[in-house]
């Protein structure tokens, strides 16, 4: 959990000194690029608990909101209107390592998003995920258990605030349902079991 949560920090502190180089919003013809380049990186928490794991410190527990983020992509916007659409391949982990084994969720959720710059510094937007299938394993102890989620398409909502013309600090909600399709190898999908992956998180973006 340590090295997902400082490798999301670090990306989040190498954009925001990066937002602090660049200049204040902007809109000169001359900076008008239609489609940019997208990275970003978020911290996120919620969902239904995935797994109680006990460990040589006590009992930790694995969410399926969590817990960090990052992605990359593309961005259209307007010239004419304040709006524009992006579009990102992220991934999606919770990575815990213990003394006696190692815990971890993951996917990669496709997202397409839509905004409204209703503001020189804010826009809001909403759009829609999907991560295909999603992966939980758990070693301990020389034993191991492992489950796969089918995920539907799930919305996005996001609130963003323009740090400059190109970085932007967003809150975002997220929900998401996860269907059980196979736990330890067996196919387990008739049973119909669902597991809430909704989620809250704080993202930081940049756009080239």
């Amino acid at each position: 959990m340590k090295k997902a949560v400082l490798g999301g920090c670090l990306v989040l502190a190498s954009l925001a000194a990066y937002a602090d180089e660049q200049t204040p919003m902007m809109t000169e013809q001359a900076n008008y690029k239609p489609f940019r380049f997208i990275v970003q990186a978020g911290l996120t928490g919620g969902g239904d608990k995935l797994a109680t794991v006990e460990t040589s410190k006590g009992t930790d527990k694995l969410y399926a909101g969590n817990l960090v983020q990052l992605g990359a992509g593309v961005v259209f916007q307007s010239q004419d209107y304040p709006i524009a659409l992006q579009a990102t391949l992220n991934y999606h982990v919770d990575n815990r390592h213990y003394k006696n084994g190692d815990a971890t969720f993951s996917r990669f959720p496709f997202e397409v998003l839509g905004f409204y710059q209703f503001s020189p510094q804010w826009r809001i937007g909403a759009g829609i995920r999907h991560i295909g299938t999603a992966k939980l394993k758990l070693d301990a102890d020389g034993a191991s258990e492992s489950a796969e989620y089918a995920g539907e398409n799930s919305s996005v909502i996001e609130l963003g605030y323009a740090m400059n013309d190109r970085v932007w600090l967003s809150g975002r909600y997220v929900h998401e349902t996860l269907k059980l399709q196979k736990y330890n190898g067996i196919d387990v999908s008739r049973h119909q079991l669902t597991t809430d992956g909704s989620h809250v998180g704080i993202f930081m973006s940049a756009q080239f």
